[in-house]
């Protein structure tokens, strides 16, 4: 995507990757599941919604809580292989939908709780997903958010060479910007340190190992002289932060 990529590019690239996003065990971590579910804290009665959700590895594995779903991405591919694994789980309580982020078809407070991870790098215009999550959910309702953010200029020479939909990373300070003017407090903060790995996402963004080695060498001897890495199965990685957020949707503002 040689142009900054549109809705229509955006599904059509996902619609490609769909398979490598779901066999990727990086997306299908159980420790993870556990620690958003404890966050979340997601009841039987409560209605949840997956933004974002891909294949749908995290969604199969909040749905043990009971909540009803509803399981969103913008990519119909991703979505049928999402709802192969779900039927293979015998799992009744997650609906599907083809959804953009920007405009999201559902009422007004419908969801109790919304997850949303490695998505807001790549959305257009994060600031209007922020309004459309105010407005489907309710007071009360929790809201996590997970992405890279730091350090954001590293981060985004690193994924722009990697990975053709990335746009901007939203790191700490953009977040202590936008924060302000919406009806979300922050009920818990956390950077994670996480392994950058150039052969994960260039498999998930459709580049060959070779190629993404040779573009993350690249960024190693031009933007990321000063980032911090490690050696994994003979190879360098890069040791990033990746920003965890849970929101608590608040009243008497609106975005």
């Amino acid at each position: 995507m040689e142009h900054p990529p549109t809705t229509a590019d955006m599904a059509r690239h996902f619609d490609e990757l769909a398979p490598a996003w779901n066999s990727c065990p990086f997306l299908d971590q159980e420790g993870e599941a556990e620690h958003v579910a404890r966050l979340l804290k997601p009841q039987p009665r409560e209605t949840g919604l997956d933004l974002a959700c891909g294949t749908g590895q995290l969604t199969a594995r909040l749905a043990a809580a009971g909540s009803r779903i509803m399981a969103a991405d913008l990519s119909d591919r991703m979505l049928k292989l999402a709802a192969c694994r779900f039927v293979e789980q015998r799992l009744h309580n997650i609906v599907i939908t083809v959804q953009d982020a920007h405009r999201l078809e559902f009422a007004n407070g419908l969801f109790d709780w919304v997850v949303c991870r490695w998505a807001f790098r790549s959305f257009e215009q994060p600031l209007q997903v922020l309004r459309e999550l105010s407005r489907v959910t309710r007071p009360g309702s929790r809201v996590f958010l997970s992405d890279w953010a730091e350090p954001a200029g590293m981060l985004d020479a690193c994924l722009r060479r990697l990975d053709p939909t990335h746009r901007a990373v939203t790191g700490e300070a953009w977040w202590e910007k936008a924060l302000p003017d919406f009806p979300f407090a922050v009920e818990s903060r956390r950077l994670k340190p996480e392994r950058l790995d150039p052969v994960v996402w260039g498999a998930l963004s459709g580049i060959t190992e070779e190629e993404a080695l040779s573009r993350f060498a690249e960024f190693r001897a031009a933007e990321g002289r000063e980032g911090r890495y490690l050696e994994l199965d003979g190879r360098p990685v890069l040791i990033a932060d990746r920003l965890e957020l849970l929101l608590v949707r608040v009243s008497g503002r609106s975005a």
